[in-house]
Order: C-alpha cells, then sequence, then structure tokens
C-alpha cells in the first residue's frame, strides 16, 4: 500500500490531471480510453471499473477468490 500512496503523490506533484491504477486483476487495458474520456470531459471526477468478466474466470482465477471479491466490494460500496 506504500508504494501505491508514493505513485498517487508523485503524480499529483507531477500534476497529472487523470490517475489509472491497475492491479492484478484489473479491467481490459482497451476500456482505459473509454475511463479517461469520461473524466477528462467532466461527466465524472472518478471511474471505477468492475474486474470480473469471463476472462477473468478463463485466466484460470478460482470462483470463490471471485466471489469473496464481489462480497467485500459490496460490504465496501454499503459502507
Amino acid at each position: 500500500m506504500v508504494a501505491t500512496k508514493d505513485l498517487y503523490r508523485l503524480a499529483l506533484e507531477q500534476r497529472a490531471d487523470i490517475i489509472i491504477m491497475i492491479t492484478l486483476i484489473s479491467v481490459q487495458s482497451k476500456l482505459i480510453p473509454a475511463m479517461v474520456s469520461i473524466i477528462g470531459n467532466g461527466l465524472h471526477p472518478c471511474v471505477w471499473a468492475a474486474a470480473f468478466s469471463e476472462v477473468t474466470l478463463e485466466g484460470g482465477h478460482a470462483p470463490w477468490k471471485i466471489w469473496a471479491n464481489r462480497l467485500l466490494t459490496l460490504a465496501e460500496e454499503l459502507c
């Protein structure tokens, strides 16, 4: 987590207009231009894309990990 904070700090110091963080199981790269467009055109200040799809399952991720992540994400959204 420290590395992530350092990268955000560096991006802000460089006056980045848009920051995209890609995690280990993250959005497909073809969604990045759409996300940048949404933020860059002022439609929304933040975009969060779901990471799960058939590609995730085909990639060999254990189904229990996917369901656990979905449950934790729901709990986070409810908070």
